[in-house]
């Protein structure tokens, strides 16, 4: 586990993501590095209440971003011993210290929240982070499409078309305004077309795989997302 905090994949236009340490007084660090050493020496108790020290010690220096860090670590670390409802716990109280006056880091702490939540399949949760984390960004960010694009995933996989297509044509239209020439673009027209195609729409499913892979071939075109596309748009032409 490193001291990094990291952004959201659309930070970086889906492709990479961005690591940014956060500066820890002495303090603060040796009883972040007490905690970590008792967790991988395997007594959680005492490592956790290190870091439980810690968070006390970040908000007596008025340091809410360093206490929702390592309250996000706290939380990520029970979830990993099987504490699940205290994990919840724990993230709900960062994302509450956060969402006033740092709601972009507030947003990222309810992702890496639902990713716990998904890994436990309660996909309801996983849609009740996602929509706080996209109320928290700026409307026409590119972390809003991100959230917008993932809203539309959830969407169609419990088979809700209509609402998924109107998330991925969101979440395209800011990406087609921010980012034009991006892979993240491509990306949006792929989920378009598998709706359209889930449609039994084809002639427009396939318009949207070859708008894809146009923007694929100039971009990346060794890249997964290349190969990806070609699949899609031999699938709909197979039918």
């Amino acid at each position: 586990m490193s001291l990094n905090w990291i952004l959201p994949p659309a930070a970086g236009l889906g492709l990479w993501e961005i690591k940014a340490r956060p500066t820890f007084p002495e303090a603060l660090l040796a009883l972040y590095r007490q905690g970590k050493n008792r967790i991988a020496a395997g007594d959680f108790v005492a490592g956790a209440q290190h870091w439980r020290s810690a968070v006390e010690a970040a908000d007596q220096r008025n340091a809410p971003l360093l206490a929702a860090w390592l309250q996000d670590q706290l939380a990520q670390e029970l979830e990993n011993t099987g504490r699940s409802t205290e994990a919840d716990a724990v993230w709900e109280r960062a994302v509450q210290r956060l969402e006033g006056s740092q709601p972009a880091a507030a947003a990222q702490l309810l992702r890496d929240w639902s990713t716990s939540l998904e890994r436990r399949n309660l996909w309801d949760l996983v849609e009740v982070c996602y929509r706080r984390a996209l109320a928290l960004e700026q409307a026409e960010s590119l972390t809003a499409a991100w959230d917008l694009g993932t809203l539309g995933s959830i969407a169609s996989r419990r088979g809700d078309l209509s609402v998924a297509e109107d998330l991925f044509l969101k979440g395209y239209s800011i990406v087609e305004k921010l980012a034009p020439e991006s892979p993240v673009l491509g990306m949006a027209l792929n989920s378009l077309g598998n709706i359209a195609e889930a449609r039994s729409d084809l002639s427009i499913a396939e318009e949207r795989f070859r708008q894809a892979l146009k923007l694929f071939e100039r971009l990346e075109p060794n890249g997964t997302n290349f190969a990806q596309t070609l699949t899609n748009l031999g699938t709909v032409n197979m039918n």
